[in-house]
C-alpha cells in the first residue's frame, strides 16, 4: 500500500463527484504535503495500525463527509427557497385532490414525494428497501430506461462526468421515458397517475408550471 496511490485515489473521487474548485484545490494541498510527508516516514506509515487510521481520516474527511455533498446540498437548498416548485405543487394537488389508495409514478429523485403526497408511491431513488433490495433495483430500472442508463454513460439522461446515481441524471432519464414505457412501468405497478414534466398524450388531471399530473386510461387490451 502507498499513501500516494491513496491520495489520487481520491483525487478520482473528487473529480468524479464535480466538487468546486476549493475543494479540489485543497485535495490537491493536502496531496502535496503528504506526499512529501511519504518518504521521511515509511517507517511509521509501513505498521498496519497507521496505514488503517490513515485510510479512515481520509475517507471520513473527503469521501462521505459534508465537505463533499455540501456544495450540491446549498445549491439545492438555494434553489427551493428561491424557486418555485411546480413538482411540489402538483404533490399537494394529488394529496387534496384524489382517494387515499391512489398510486402515482413520480419522479424518482423526489425524496418528499411520499411525505407531500400521502399517497403510495411506486419507488423513490432515496428510499432503498434494506430488506428488499432486489425488488427496490427492479423498480427503479423502468424508470430510469432499463440498465442501460447505469451501464452506459451515453445512455439517455445522463450526464457527462457524473455517475448514474447523480440526482439531476435520474431526473434527466426519468423525463426522457416516451410514453409507452413509462404507461407500461406504470400500469405493471398498478399506478393510476403520473407526475412529470414531459408532454404525453395522457389525460392532464392538473398543471403547476411545466409540471402535469397525467390521469393513466384503463388498459383495454386486457
Amino acid at each position: 500500500f502507498h499513501l500516494g496511490s491513496a491520495i489520487r485515489q481520491l483525487e478520482e473521487v473528487w473529480r468524479l463527484e464535480q466538487v468546486p474548485g476549493v475543494g479540489a484545490q485543497i485535495l490537491t494541498a493536502l496531496r502535496i504535503r503528504m506526499l512529501r510527508m511519504v518518504d521521511g516516514t515509511r517507517s511509521w506509515w509501513a505498521r498496519p495500525s497507521w496505514r488503517l487510521a490513515g485510510i479512515g481520516v481520509l475517507l471520513a474527511t473527503f469521501v462521505t463527509s459534508p465537505i463533499v455533498a455540501g456544495p450540491r446540498m446549498i445549491e439545492r437548498t438555494y434553489a427551493a427557497w428561491t424557486e418555485p416548485d411546480h413538482i411540489a405543487d402538483a404533490f399537494d394537488w394529488i394529496r387534496d385532490h384524489t382517494p387515499t389508495s391512489t398510486r402515482c409514478v413520480v419522479p424518482i429523485d423526489r425524496q418528499d414525494a411520499l411525505m407531500r403526497t400521502e399517497r403510495p408511491i411506486v419507488v423513490n431513488w432515496q428510499a432503498i428497501r434494506y430488506d428488499d433490495v432486489a425488488e427496490w433495483q427492479h423498480r427503479v430500472l423502468p424508470f430510469v430506461g432499463g440498465a442501460r442508463y447505469f451501464l452506459d454513460p451515453h445512455a439517455p439522461g445522463r450526464i457527462e462526468g457524473r455517475r448514474g446515481g447523480d440526482l439531476e441524471s435520474l431526473r434527466a432519464a426519468y423525463n426522457a421515458l416516451d410514453q409507452e414505457a413509462i404507461t407500461s412501468a406504470a400500469r405493471r405497478y398498478r399506478a393510476s397517475c403520473i407526475v412529470s414534466t414531459t408532454n404525453y398524450r395522457l389525460p392532464i388531471q392538473h398543471r403547476s408550471g411545466d409540471v402535469r399530473v397525467y390521469r393513466i386510461p384503463l388498459d383495454r387490451t386486457r
